[in-house]
């Protein structure tokens, strides 16, 4: 009989003591599992917020501005208007981190002529501009009664595909659209010149429900601003990405522009995130400290209810390592099993609690470094818990053990 025999024996015989500390292990490793799953989790929707948040860098002429769209500002009619060239755009793309950004879309702004009075226009190139409002919901079918047509084969609202905007047509904002009674397909006049709307943009409670969007050539020949435009927004391309530094090399290729970096709402709610993982580092610490204690504190009543099992052994030839190792196999084995369903256990934990508590969602398959992680820590955790008990154990006097036969 090997020292895994008898260890696995001892396991089965004590079948009550056995399901207790499967059950401490595993309840401290799902715990650990669970918490560190959901901030896993929420650090990857703080990644995801950030990465879908849009401009992070903005890219301003240094002028006294006064009259202000989305956070930036146009001048006042008695302040000479200052902007930034096209040039400045392939500048932004020849800086040293340039793998590091996303998209750069340039914006020229203006008040146009219309057919209801003045407008503000954002002259823009639109397939920068889409990837870089994301949260944008572009309807490009027409309304029926306030709704989007429905699809003519499964009598659904159609999808709000992102539309391919020609130089001669435009995008309304919600507002405008509203005000003028237009809708998609329509034709609008801007000083004069005809378009047609080409989409519909939902509202986003903010200017933009009141601009029109046009194409950035288009609206620097109607402006007659050519090559000229009023800001540039950059979107670095992670929320790893070295934000500071990107802005320090903007700054060196512009010298005569204001760059910022605008990520303050994200490190708010990075720094929630973080206070979150403090205390789930701590609550885990904390269900570890007792599942260590609860296993140490079984093991040593074990080795007093063991002391003829251990004068036995020690009679038929067992030395002190191999008392040792059969009471470390016995905890590796409970930390093993323990881990590995507190794994699983904590990980199911945090896919159902994950919307509720966290607002987010974790993968329905399980994290197999979170599995290999729980699994690790718990053997550890069990054997580092029997290290005493198992040297108590093993240093019985045989002959006084040998007494209890």
């Amino acid at each position: 009989m090997g020292l895994a025999d008898i260890a696995w024996g001892n396991l089965r015989r004590t079948a009550g003591r056995t399901a207790f500390l499967l059950l401490v292990v595993a309840t401290g490793v799902a715990t650990v599992t669970a918490m560190f799953g959901l901030t896993g989790a929420m650090r990857r929707a703080v990644g995801d917020a950030f990465d879908q948040i849009g401009a992070n860098i903005l890219i301003l002429p240094r002028a006294d501005r006064r009259f202000s769209y989305a956070g930036v500002a146009l001048p006042a009619a008695a302040v000479k208007e200052q902007y930034l060239t096209e040039a400045s755009t392939e500048a932004v793309r020849s800086i040293r981190n340039r793998d590091s950004i996303a998209v750069v879309a340039p914006k020229l702004l203006a008040l146009v002529r219309s057919q209801d009075g003045p407008v503000m226009a954002v002259g823009v190139r639109f397939p920068a501009e889409l990837r870089l409002k994301r949260w944008w919901r572009i309807r490009v079918a027409r309304a029926v009664g306030g709704q989007a047509s429905p699809d003519r084969d499964t009598g659904h609202a159609p999808a709000y595909p992102a539309p391919s905007v020609l130089p001669t047509q435009v995008l309304l904002g919600a507002r405008v659209a509203e005000r003028w009674q237009k809708d998609v397909g329509d034709t609008v006049y801007l000083d004069g010149r005809a378009f047609q709307v080409a989409g519909v943009i939902d509202p986003v409670g903010s200017d933009e429900d009141r601009a029109v969007w046009v194409d950035l050539g288009v609206l620097q020949e109607v402006s007659g601003k050519t090559g000229r435009v009023s800001f540039i927004e950059v979107a670095a391309l992670c929320n790893s990405c070295p934000i500071d530094e990107i802005v320090s090399q903007i700054s060196e290729k512009i010298p005569g522009a204001q760059v910022t970096a605008i990520k303050e709402a994200v490190a708010a709610r990075r720094a929630v995130v973080d206070r979150f993982g403090r205390f789930a580092l701590a609550l885990a610490a904390t269900a570890a400290g007792f599942g260590f204690l609860a296993v140490a504190l079984v093991l040593l009543g074990a080795v007093k209810e063991r002391t003829r099992q251990i004068g036995i052994m020690r009679a038929l030839g067992f030395g002190q390592r191999q008392v040792l190792a059969v009471f470390y196999l016995e905890a590796g084995l409970v930390g093993l099993a323990g881990g590995a369903a507190g794994s699983v256990l904590g990980g199911a934990v945090a896919r159902l609690m994950g919307p509720s508590l966290a607002g987010v969602k974790l993968p329905t398959s399980v994290d197999p470094l979170l599995l290999a992680g729980g699994v690790a820590g718990a053997v550890v955790m069990a054997l580092l818990a029997c290290t005493v008990p198992a040297w108590q154990g093993a240093r019985v006097d045989p002959v006084r053990a040998l007494r209890f036969l």
